[in-house]
């Protein structure tokens, strides 16, 4: 049964790639796209070419368009109050927490500490002051967000 193939090779053309002849181990594949390697041996980068790589790019003339001043003086003591609830996990309310400073700094507004609900999913009772250090969060943004 093993010899029909090799006997009667046209009756098994349709199935020659499914079915290794006896002599595939002398059939050494040939690269298909020799002239795509040839071209990338070329063209290999050199170490003093791979070091510059991660050399920082000149400034190109690009300058800084917001004014470094001081803004601490510019703000003025806000009115306006934030406060968010998030939800999920900690990863999503991290998020939250950042997206709710930057519209703090935006809307000149006074930041309440952020309330972190309690997923029905995952039952995390914790609390913001249980998560993060509440003193420091204050600190870190008293430059740019009342709260």
């Amino acid at each position: 049964m093993l010899l029909l193939p090799n006997l009667f090779p046209s009756l098994f053309s349709p199935l020659a790639r499914s079915y290794p002849s006896l002599f595939s181990e002398w059939n050494v594949p040939r690269p298909m796209h020799s002239h795509l390697l040839n071209r990338a041996l070329q063209q290999q980068t050199s170490n003093a070419q791979e070091a510059d790589l991660w050399s920082p790019l000149p400034n190109q003339g690009w300058e800084a368009c917001a004014d470094n001043q001081d803004t601490q003086s510019l703000r003025t003591k806000s009115q306006l109050y934030i406060q968010v609830f998030l939800d999920g996990r900690l990863n999503q309310q991290r998020m939250g927490i950042c997206d709710a400073v930057a519209v703090a700094k935006i809307l000149n507004a006074t930041l309440v500490i952020p309330y972190l609900e309690v997923n029905p999913v995952w039952q995390d009772t914790s609390s913001f002051a249980d998560i993060f250090d509440v003193d420091h969060f204050i600190s870190v943004l008293s430059d740019d967000v009342t709260s």
